[in-house]
């Protein structure tokens, strides 16, 4: 009996678990945020040519529509905000399995290969539980599984926490959110990715800066002593080893570049950041790909020290954009053509 009645408030327990978990995500998992829009529009737009993998960088700087017409390719954003190397590896897989994907252009600088995985859960536990959400329900536990099993989350509490969505996706507007999924539309039309995943802004950064390029960096350094050293984690050089394996086996043309900022060369020691892009070159050379720092794309292409370009310190708007992704659509042309990619970025001195 006592056994029993220790099982029933053991399911009363669990089943009102359940029910405030669910009432809290209907109100405060967003009813159509970033990260949802971005699987949802690549359901929606697979077969694909081409996708865009990376961080806000990725999301604000790439509009596939404007590389499309370059290329003629049929192209997708699949950028989230703080996404990991590992996040990318994940989109990058599911663009082969659903999207028939014959290029990939993945996002990588010290910001990204400095990452812990552990200390970006929220982030982290978004991209899976968004792509889960897209899938067929046969398909989600095992998705769900593998995040929460995975050699990063294992034995931590944020890996319990992946079931309680709303305590890492939320919104604010929770009265807005909720009229939204009661009638079942977006009732603000502002803040939403494209039809391609590009995220848009006429917004110009209006504030100074420290203007650092190619011409000024090796000055830059010498007047100052407090830049920061680069220090990329293992196992996100593992990590990008595995997502040129996988480029390679599958016959995919892979392009790993930097997205452009407005303070790569300001903040950064020139000898660690030329060490960076050394060890990136190295992982990928033995697949056959390589690395190109938009950082250092010459100005005929994208003039990254035009604030105009910039929405704010290091994302781009609407203009950044257009020269971006044209700037991007010529590189791949030139790459399919055998033409000298390198022609268009500057060196280190």
């Amino acid at each position: 009996m006592r056994i029993s009645k220790k099982i029933g408030a053991c399911l009363c327990f669990i089943i009102i678990f359940i029910l405030i978990n669910l009432c809290f995500s209907f109100a405060l998992r967003p009813y159509s945020g970033s990260g949802s829009e971005m699987w949802q529009g690549f359901a929606r737009k697979a077969p694909i040519d081409l996708i865009y993998t990376g961080t806000s960088f990725c999301l604000c700087d790439v509009n596939p529509a404007l590389v499309d017409e370059q290329t003629g390719l049929k192209s997708f954003n699949m950028g989230t905000n703080m996404q990991s190397i590992q996040s990318s590896y994940i989109a990058l897989q599911q663009a082969i399995k659903r999207g028939g994907i014959t290029k990939a252009v993945v996002g990588v600088d010290p910001e990204i290969m400095e990452m812990d995985r552990q200390s970006n859960f929220r982030a982290e536990a978004c991209f899976v539980r968004n792509l889960s959400d897209t899938l067929p329900l046969t398909q989600r536990p095992g998705v769900d599984l593998s995040f929460v099993t995975s050699k990063d989350f294992i034995g931590t509490p944020t890996s319990v926490l992946y079931y309680v969505p709303w305590t890492y996706d939320r919104v604010s507007n929770i009265s807005g959110n909720i009229k939204e999924k009661l009638q079942n539309q977006i009732l603000d039309a502002t803040d939403h990715r494209d039809e391609n995943g590009y995220y848009g802004s006429d917004e110009i950064f209006g504030e100074g800066r420290n203007q650092v390029d190619i011409t000024n960096v090796l000055e830059w350094n010498e007047k100052n002593d407090d830049l920061y050293d680069i220090e990329i984690v293992k196992y996100n050089l593992t990590t990008l080893e595995d997502i040129a394996k996988l480029c390679q086996k599958e016959n995919i043309e892979l392009y790993v570049i930097a997205y452009p900022t407005t303070q790569a060369l300001a903040i950064y020691n020139l000898e660690s950041y030329k060490a960076f892009s050394d060890t990136i070159k190295e992982t990928l050379s033995p697949y056959g790909y390589t690395y190109h720092d938009f950082n250092l794309i010459k100005p005929e292409y994208v003039d990254i020290t035009e604030l105009s370009l910039f929405r704010d310190n290091g994302h781009m708007n609407n203009a950044g954009s257009a020269q971006f992704s044209k700037a991007l659509g010529i590189m791949i042309n030139k790459s399919e053509n055998g033409e000298d990619v390198d022609s268009m970025f500057n060196v280190l001195p």
